[in-house]
């Protein structure tokens, strides 16, 4: 397989949703408005619960410009929540329940009373999954962004490599609960409410589709007699389409969002960028299509008529549950994880490929972040049975803050170097895939 000679200008740009945990004890620490009215950074935000904080980082084209304004973000938002007791995590989930409510301020009290009325008390679980959202630069005509709505839909798996925290609740719930919870809480009445669904035919009929989910819990909405307004309407649109969201922004980017991941660790965040950048890049040229008929075996590779192949929706859906519950644990997401990696390895800029180093140790020990994490609870005893043990989800928190830490400082010595071949092959103490061994 050749590289691709074109290198398309599409800009990506994250946002990382981060849990604050007070550093000595490793509650949860309810006020964020102390600590964002001493930052003075322009990619920290306020988020709709009061224990969150939400950074982003420069759009680029190029990841490294991107990694470094994340990187250097992140850092920020650490060093000024320290004299706070306070460590930000990019995670998962929040482990366990101690959890405030939403601020009316971001998210009125009629809009959550809607949401939870008319998508089951389930929605509540929303506010315990942080997730990492990804903005890519939409194509310059409807077929080109029809490519890229299909292919973020079929790179679903992607929410593998960002998997970060096995716990829910208290609760191991398999590899990646984020997605089970996040995608399944919901009434059969709103079905299709964020959830999968199945790729777009159509730009047209993806905006259609929204619109009837949209006119759906409208009309379940004022069966229930719930207050309704614009702000209110205007939030529920933008909050049901699932992992795909067509944003256009004040300053008129158009960008396609990608909502389904974990948030996660810095090097894995940018080892899904990577991804997502080499295979988006790939489908925007003039003389590539996707395939979207693929078997468990020649999904996520190039065929003969260099379309890229992605899973049959059927098939795509039924590993679903799977890829949440077992991970890389399951020999057909292995497989597929394999396969993207090899592919990948055949189109990335060479610039690039330092990032993919996570995915490596993945393909290799058939194991995640979120392993490691579920390792480290029951090798250090926190867990009864599937139960995390009463207080140890404070320890985990803990644990992981020192995983950021590392992670932090292992991406600040990879951005000093360019590519792979300067930096030679990936030290085995920075892969934190070695330390996850039974």
């Amino acid at each position: 397989m050749t590289r691709g000679k074109m290198r398309l200008k599409t800009s990506y740009g994250p946002e990382l949703e981060l849990l604050l945990v007070n550093k000595n004890d490793g509650s949860v620490d309810c006020d964020a408005d102390r600590i964002l009215k001493t930052v003075e950074n322009p990619f920290v935000y306020k988020e709709f619960v009061s224990n969150w904080i939400e950074v982003g980082a420069q759009h680029s084209p190029d990841l490294e410009v991107m990694a470094r304004s994340l990187v250097g973000n992140l850092r920020y938002v650490v060093d000024s929540s320290a004299p706070h007791g306070v460590i930000p995590l990019p995670v998962g989930t929040s482990v366990s329940n101690d959890f405030p409510s939403s601020r009316r301020d971001k998210s009125p009290s009629a809009t959550k009373k809607i949401r939870s009325s008319i998508l089951s008390d389930g929605w509540g679980y929303v506010e315990h999954c942080l997730g990492l959202h990804c903005h890519v630069d939409a194509g310059h005509s409807p077929g080109k962004v029809l490519k890229q709505m299909q292919l973020i839909t079929g790179l679903d798996l992607l929410t593998t490599v960002t998997a970060s925290m096995p716990f829910f609740y208290g609760t191991h719930n398999g590899n990646d609960p984020r997605t089970l919870f996040y995608r399944k809480c919901l009434t059969p009445a709103a079905s299709g409410v964020k959830a999968l669904n199945p790729y777009p035919t159509s730009i047209k009929g993806f905006e259609e589709d929204l619109q009837r989910l949209y006119e759906t819990m409208t009309m379940l909405a004022n069966r229930k007699g719930l207050p309704h307004d614009e702000r209110i309407a205007d939030s529920m649109y933008r909050n049901i389409s699932g992992p795909i969201r067509r944003v256009i922004e004040d300053g008129g980017r158009n960008t396609i969002e990608h909502r389904a991941a974990d948030s996660t660790l810095p090097s894995y965040a940018m080892a899904y960028f990577a991804l997502l950048k080499t295979f988006n890049e790939y489908v925007l040229r003039d003389d590539v299509q996707v395939r979207i008929d693929g078997e468990l075996d020649n999904s996520y590779t190039i065929d003969p008529q260099g379309r890229l192949v992605l899973p049959r929706f059927g098939l795509l859906k039924k590993l679903e549950p799977v890829k949440a519950k077992r991970g890389m644990g399951s020999p057909e997401i292995a497989k597929w994880v394999g396969n993207m990696y090899e592919t990948a390895l055949g189109l990335i800029d060479p610039v690039d490929e330092k990032y993919l180093g996570p995915v490596q140790g993945m393909v290799e020990d058939r194991r995640n972040l979120s392993d490691l994490i579920a390792y480290t609870a029951k090798s250090n005893g926190m867990l009864d049975g599937r139960e995390l043990r009463e207080g140890a989800e404070k320890d985990l928190r803990l644990a992981y803050g020192q995983e950021l830490m590392r992670d932090l400082d292992l991406m600040e010595r990879r951005l000093s170097q360019r590519t792979k071949s300067e930096y030679g092959p990936i030290p085995q103490d920075d892969k934190v895939y070695s330390r996850v061994r039974p």
